[in-house]
């Protein structure tokens, strides 16, 4: 197994710590052992582990919200999270891929990409109004 050196800023480095109980020394990664020193620059794998983390978050208000039935907002939900909401509550039901291409046309106009912007990151007050009124309507050229 070979090892790569990941340098680390004191921020994410206590992140790190408090979340999974890494320290300086060697952290088990998927793809490789990874040692960590402190510096100043995250690498590609830790957005790729804040981006798993991200995605358990949103796996465990899921589980609160839907099995449980704990009302929970988020700030932001994503394209599939607004579409499966649609189904169940909205006016009209959409599928993830019509909620995407509203996002990429300017049509859920307080959408923004996330990140590296491979995603979509859908405000609260746009679900609701997703909910209640549908998308908005496609503008027509003249």
């Amino acid at each position: 197994m070979s090892e790569k050196v990941v340098e680390l800023g004191p921020i994410t480095r206590r992140i790190l710590e408090r979340i999974a109980g890494v320290q300086e020394g060697t952290l088990s990664t998927p793809d490789k052992s990874v040692q960590i020193v402190e510096t100043t620059e995250p690498s590609a794998w830790l957005h790729a582990a804040i981006e798993r983390l991200e995605a358990r978050i949103d796996e465990i208000f899921n589980t609160l919200t839907q099995e449980h039935g704990i009302p929970f907002e988020k700030e932001f939900y994503s394209v599939d999270e607004v579409a499966d909401r649609s189904k169940q509550d909205g006016v009209t039901k959409y599928e993830a891929y019509t909620i995407r291409q509203a996002c990429n046309k300017g049509r859920i106009p307080d959408a923004q990409k996330a990140r590296r912007g491979q995603r979509w990151l859908i405000p609260h007050s746009a679900l609701l109004r997703i909910l209640s009124q549908g998308l908005e309507p496609i503008a027509s050229k003249r």
